[in-house]
């Protein structure tokens, strides 16, 4: 009877002393896409310069797709994006249309804060940008996390490069 309580306490420690981490690099994707169907209408009907070849051969999406998820629950998570969009656009040089067009973006918290998944589609011009200008602008890009542990009250920071997923998927 004293092992198995003895046992059960062990147990009852290592539970109570190990928590699961963050995890998040197995669920990031961040590319570049060709426009689909929807964009490219969407883009013909603004950008009446170009053919729709042309729209197809000059625009792409950057998707960035990624899910927080944790085991133990969160209090005030918060994930930052830390790239310089403003900088980005100022490199883009275009006079017979529209330059980026916003896409669609997603965001999504489970309710106990255990979990977190945002998306995004941006449609730009990319004509004048080679995959290696492309790959060098976008390996800056960071996301921050932050969040408060339920039990002790102690604030994590994580930063989380995901500049290194960073695909073109033309």
């Amino acid at each position: 009877m004293k092992k198995i309580a003895a046992v059960i306490l062990a147990v009852l420690l290592l539970i109570s002393c190990s928590r699961k981490e963050l995890v998040i690099e197995d669920n990031i994707k961040f590319e570049i896409q060709n426009v689909n169907e929807q964009e490219l209408e969407l883009l013909s009907n603004r950008a009446s310069n170009f053919t729709e070849q042309e729209i197809e051969q000059y625009y792409a999406v950057i998707v960035v797709d990624y899910q927080i998820l944790n085991g133990n629950m969160f209090n005030n998570l918060t994930v930052n994006h830390d790239f310089d969009w403003r900088a980005f656009m100022d490199e883009i040089e275009f006079k017979y249309g529209p330059m980026y067009m916003n896409g669609e973006s997603r965001s999504s918290n489970f309710k106990n804060g255990s979990f977190k998944q945002d998306s995004i589609r941006f449609i730009f011009y990319t004509k004048d940008f080679s995959r290696e200008q492309l790959q060098r602008i976008f390996e800056t890009y960071k996301l921050n996390v932050s969040w408060q542990q339920k039990d002790d009250g102690e604030i994590i920071e994580k930063m989380i490069q995901i500049g290194d997923y960073f695909q073109d998927k033309r």
